[in-house]
């Protein structure tokens, strides 16, 4: 009897046998398979694929076919048209010309090879259009650079008189929009055939054009349009790309619409260089204690602190991140509205309240001129008013603009406001988003809005969400303008429950303060001509600043 070790090693010896061969004739009969699967894909019958003649660019009608612009390409039967030529059939239509224009890689068919080249101008425009001729300056024909083949947008200039009392003042329409130019000047029918020549990559290019008129691809009604507003005003082309199929998003084009974007472009960029301002005016302390912008350059000035809100203090106890229109560069130096480079440290304030440098410079801006006095905070809920009063926060009445304009009596339910005068409490016009005031309602009804005006109480309104408003009256241009006749900027007009155009009080208070800043913050100027200075030959004209 063998020992029992010998017995169960023989046994596992005989399981890993039987498991390896399961695990063979596994593999052996996925590999049968597979080479089924080979076999049978060799022996199954391909489909063959006919070769085609195809573009190789996009080709206008006219181009010469040849090996030049031609290619040929594989494709399946069903793919391949019945009318498509094959590379052994290519002779046939070498040197023939196009009788349609013909994309790129679409596959060139017998139906679109002509005999003969077109003769006349009339034979390359196409069925049910119409070629037209427009007059043309210097600058609409972009001086020479316009060719045929090329894809215009034509407006015209109107006078009021053809919109029928609609408009007061001249306005832009679009009359026709991504029209082909079959020719330009009195030469193109002639120069058609080189203009091919050109495309194919020959080697003579024309010079360069003058001419006066050009011919475009319109409809029948199309061509009335362009008749008619040739006839009341005068055409402007634009140039576009082949490829661009969208149109204009207006129906006409006003001078005050004009102005109106001019003033939307003017507050984007106003915001966009505050946005810049309080970029690199935010700093925080290194790891050195010395200040840091935001971009991570380490400002040069060594003198200045940071107050609790982040700003910047110098040892004169101006606050530069006040000053307007102060930045810093990439240097770490800080630099004015005007573009000098100034030490901040040097900043003080002199006996009139004005910010001034070391030099005598007053800064503009609200930072450049005196500081109104603002409350102090106490910290356990008061604040200090510049008269020394002190007074609970919840009884500050601010306006619009966050702006401390009055005192709150709880008792007597009056506000005291900055100028000294009472009022009642239920007189201030409140907005019920922001707490504010946005203005004060007079004894003879009439709501006063801070840098706006009064407006009568049938002209009070109120937004869909609660807000004060002020009805507008708009004229047939679409110029909406108050009561009292200010124009409202289009950005800032909303709709009330029945429609009618409105404009928040608030909103008009914030712009009017936002105004008043910029106005403040300007310099002056006056021209100086120096008797006996001169520039060739012209007076020379000196602009002085004016300190105000």
């Amino acid at each position: 009897m063998l020992p029992r070790f010998l017995t169960n090693r023989t046994a596992a010896m005989l399981m890993l046998s039987v498991v390896i061969g399961l695990v063979a004739a596994g593999l052996a009969v996925l590999y049968l398979k597979a080479r089924e699967a080979a076999l049978i894909e060799e022996l199954r019958p391909k489909t063959k694929q006919v070769a085609v003649v195809v573009a190789k660019r996009d080709l206008p009608a006219g181009a010469v076919i040849s090996t030049s612009n031609m290619a040929v390409m594989k494709l399946s039967p069903k793919q391949a048209h019945p009318e498509s030529i094959s590379p052994d059939q290519f002779d046939t239509v070498k040197g023939r010309y196009l009788s349609a224009p013909l994309a790129s890689g679409r596959q060139l068919l017998r139906s679109q090879v002509s005999g003969e080249f077109p003769q006349d101008f009339s034979d390359t425009v196409p069925v049910k259009r119409r070629a037209m001729s427009i007059q043309v300056d210097e600058i609409n024909s972009f001086a020479g650079l316009l060719r045929p083949g090329d894809r215009i947008d034509l407006f015209a200039n109107l006078p009021p008189a053809v919109s029928g009392g609609q408009i007061a003042s001249n306005f832009i329409a679009p009359v026709v929009q991504n029209v082909e130019v079959l020719a330009t000047g009195r030469e193109a029918a002639r120069d058609y055939r080189e203009r091919m020549l050109l495309i194919e990559g020959g080697a003579r290019a024309r010079p360069q054009q003058q001419y006066t008129n050009i011919t475009v691809n319109v409809t029948p009604r199309e061509a009335a349009l362009l008749a008619a507003a040739q006839d009341k005003g005068d055409l402007i082309a634009l140039l576009r790309n082949r490829k661009d199929n969208g149109t204009a998003d207006f129906e006409r084009m006003t001078p005050e619409e004009l102005l109106a974007h001019a003033r939307q472009q003017a507050e984007a960029e106003r915001l966009r260089r505050r946005a810049e301002q309080q970029k690199s005016m935010t700093v925080k302390a290194g790891k050195d204690g010395r200040l840091v912008t935001a971009s991570g350059v380490r400002l040069q000035a060594d003198c200045l602190k940071l107050d609790e809100k982040g700003h910047m203090i110098n040892p004169n106890g101006v606050n530069l991140n006040e000053v307007e229109g102060l930045t810093t560069n990439d240097r770490g130096e800080f630099v004015t509205a005007s573009g000098k480079v100034v030490d901040p440290c040097s900043f003080r304030i002199n006996a009139d309240g004005v910010i001034v440098t070391d030099g005598g410079e007053v800064l503009t801006g609200k930072g450049g001129r005196k500081l109104a006095a603002k409350p102090v905070d106490n910290g356990d809920g008061t604040v200090t008013l510049p008269d020394g009063r002190v007074v609970k926060k919840e009884n500050l009445v601010r306006d619009a603009s966050g702006r401390v304009i009055g005192v709150r009596d709880p008792a007597t339910g009056t506000v005291q406001l900055a100028d000294g005068t009472t009022v009642k409490e239920k007189d201030l016009v409140v907005d019920p988003a922001t707490g504010k005031v946005v203005g004060v309602r007079g004894k003879d009804g009439k709501i006063h809005v801070p840098g706006v005006g009064k407006i009568p109480p049938e002209a009070v309104a109120s937004t869909t969400d609660g807000k004060p408003a002020v009805r507008l009256k708009c004229d047939e241009k679409g110029v909406c303008r108050t009561p009292d006749g200010k124009v409202v900027d289009p950005a800032m007009i909303q709709r009330d429950a029945n429609g009618n155009p409105i404009v928040a009080m608030g909103d008009l208070a914030r712009k009017a303060a936002e105004s008043a800043s910029q106005v403040a913050s300007m310099p002056a100027y006056i021209e100086l001509i120096i008797g006996g200075s001169s520039k060739d030959g012209a007076a020379k004209v000196t602009n002085l600043p004016v300190l105000k």
